[in-house]
């Protein structure tokens, strides 16, 4: 179950948009400084997310917490219809990097009617940038996240070979953040040779084994220098092998510099 600090309110929506994707289809993947919701209307969905593999079906809804790496893989025949809306709320207490709920009638009516709200009165363009959310849709999707608050979390984890591969590879480099690890290290972790290593992360990340690692050290050195950490004081934590690459690093994977992050 998630927990909220209070009664939820919609802070601001940063993002929304609907999609129909064929069959197949593979979305690369990010992360953001925004929660994001994904709901399935229709179609089975594979979401790799933070260090799991999640299967939504029809009627799921899948949150997802603020900084994760997040990506999405079309299993079904039929095309998936599904909505995605990155906000920001004050309200949720993430334990967890991911939930994932089976909506029941009254919640897929509550969605669509959302849905519904924000293609016909609040003008969005194509990406979903533009336009204001009216006062109807921003309460009925608050009306849905206080009814998703009482549902118990179901997350689907896919129990397959190569995504037990990818949460063992996972779960060994989040440990180890703070040191320089190879592929040979995280291939030995999980139990299989760096072949089949490099092939599980190019299928669930679309990204190399080590530029996924940079990208976690990356994510907890921008944790870090939020809380008030010097560039210098997190570089030497995060085991960077100097100020320069550590400034490197950071700016190919976030846009800017670690001195631009706010405290």
């Amino acid at each position: 179950m998630i927990e909220f600090v209070n009664p939820f309110e919609l802070k601001k929506l940063q993002y929304f948009h609907c999609f129909l994707f064929p069959t197949g289809h593979v979305f690369d993947g990010h992360t953001h400084d925004s929660i994001e919701i994904n709901i399935v209307f229709k179609g089975i969905m594979e979401v790799t997310c933070g260090n799991s593999v999640l299967t939504a079906k029809s009627g799921d809804l899948v949150l997802i917490k603020p900084g994760l790496f997040h990506k999405n893989r079309v299993l079904s025949v039929e095309p998936c219809e599904l909505m995605a809306m990155h906000f920001f709320s004050d309200d949720i207490k993430f334990e967890k990097g991911q939930y994932q709920y089976q909506m029941d009638n009254s919640c897929i009516q509550i969605a669509k009617e959302f849905v519904k709200e924000m293609r016909e009165k609040c003008n969005m363009d194509y990406w979903g940038t533009s336009g204001e959310i009216t006062f109807v849709a921003k309460k009925l999707f608050e009306v849905l996240m206080l009814k998703i608050k009482e549902k118990k979390n179901q997350p689907d984890f896919s129990e397959d070979r190569e995504s037990m591969i990818y949460r063992k590879s996972v779960n060994f480099m989040n440990r180890n953040l703070n040191k320089n690890v190879t592929v040979s290290e995280v291939a030995s972790a999980a139990g299989v040779c760096e072949t089949i290593l490099k092939r599980v992360f190019s299928k669930y990340t679309g990204q190399s084994v080590i530029a996924y690692f940079t990208h976690l050290r990356v994510n907890k050195a921008r944790e870090l220098l939020r809380n008030g950490l010097s560039c210098a004081k997190v570089s030497e934590q995060m085991g960077f092998s100097s100020q320069a690459y550590f400034s490197r690093c950071f700016k190919k994977n976030c846009g800017v510099l670690p001195s631009q992050i706010d405290g």
